[in-house]
């Protein structure tokens, strides 16, 4: 199986939880988990807007932005943020490339406007089954000359899993998509500190209910966890969260 490792801004902006994730990989043997990780971009350019007196708010992970400089600060980041986690997988030695979401456009627009991965990703798919974990930013540029752009961070890890997912032969899901709780518990818990094994996406104390949503309207396979409940065991644990029938 592939696991999809979501990083929000939330996490993603979080030096301990990617030194953290860091650790994990380099104790457990190589090929333990097969993941790669998907991101968006950090907090650390929303501080570089609010130093230049611009206070910008996420609407649904993403910043509205309206100048050219101000897409070239986030995709600058975005590269920055891809580089940040690849140096503290490595610093782990742990086989990692760092992807961005622009390279081969690996991410892409269609013509209705929904985000899709490229038509032949063999060469990730290659690095993935050598234990390399891939780190892929969300962004997609139509040309080389463009400035790159911030997608919806679900759609991308949507467009990922659908098509790593497409050419599977078994009856589990080949591809699961990762959430990490941001209160670092195993799963959705319940009363008395019990973990749900499954939960629906519109469970009233879900975590990431946007991307949720989307994920789940994709219906792609997810699970909620932490660091510990996706590491260790011979399976990860946590809540698995149905997608929408």
């Amino acid at each position: 199986m592939l696991y999809i490792l979501y990083l929000d801004t939330e996490h993603v902006s979080d030096p301990l939880f990617l030194e953290a994730v860091a650790q994990q990989f380099h104790k457990h043997p190589v090929g333990h988990r097969r993941a790669l990780i998907v991101h968006g971009s950090s907090e650390k350019v929303e501080r570089t807007f609010e130093a230049e007196g611009h206070f910008i708010e996420r609407e649904n992970g993403l910043l509205p932005v309206d100048t050219d400089e101000q897409r070239r600060l986030v995709e600058r980041d975005l590269r920055e943020t891809n580089q940040s986690i690849v140096a503290t997988l490595t610093d782990q030695v742990v086989p990692t490339v760092g992807v961005q979401g622009t390279d081969r456009q690996l991410l892409r627009r269609t013509d209705d406007g929904t985000i899709a991965a490229a038509s032949n990703l063999g060469w990730l798919d290659a690095l993935l089954k050598q234990h390399v974990v891939a780190v892929v930013s969300s962004m997609i540029a139509p040309d080389p000359d463009t400035i790159a752009e911030e997608v919806p961070l679900p759609k991308a890890a949507a467009a990922l899993a659908h098509y790593f997912a497409a050419d599977a032969v078994t009856d589990d899901p080949p591809v699961r998509v990762v959430l990490f709780h941001p209160n670092d518990t195993p799963g959705l818990q319940g009363e008395e500190g019990t973990v749900h094994e499954v939960c629906a996406p519109t469970h009233p104390t879900i975590p990431h209910k946007q991307a949720v949503h989307t994920l789940a309207e994709a219906d792609v396979p997810m699970l909620l966890t932490n660091t510990r409940g996706f590491f260790e065991g011979d399976a990860p644990t946590g809540t698995r969260i149905a997608s929408v029938d």
